[in-house]
């Protein structure tokens, strides 16, 4: 749970690092592209470079959710603080 806390404070630090790998694999998934299943090899590899792209952007998703829901949730009321 602590290292839930800590990741929802620096966002900044987790979009840096997730955007990069989301753009790499969106490159690497294309290896293979036009080949077929029965071809093997460099179809193997894309297709799993796409199912790790689809992992990171539900993963992105989950994330900025999280993040919303934690932002909300702490944000301070106004209703019940004093005026001074």
């Amino acid at each position: 749970m602590r290292a839930l806390r800590n990741l929802l404070r620096r966002p900044q630090t987790v979009y840096a690092t997730l955007v990069p790998v989301l753009v790499a694999l969106w490159f690497l998934a294309g290896v293979g592209g036009d080949r077929n299943p029965s071809d093997g090899g460099l179809y193997v590899v894309g297709t799993t470079f796409w199912v790790l792209f689809g992992v990171i952007v539900l993963l992105t998703a989950f994330y900025t959710v999280a993040l919303i829901i934690h932002r909300l949730i702490s944000r301070p009321s106004t209703k019940n603080s004093s005026v001074s």
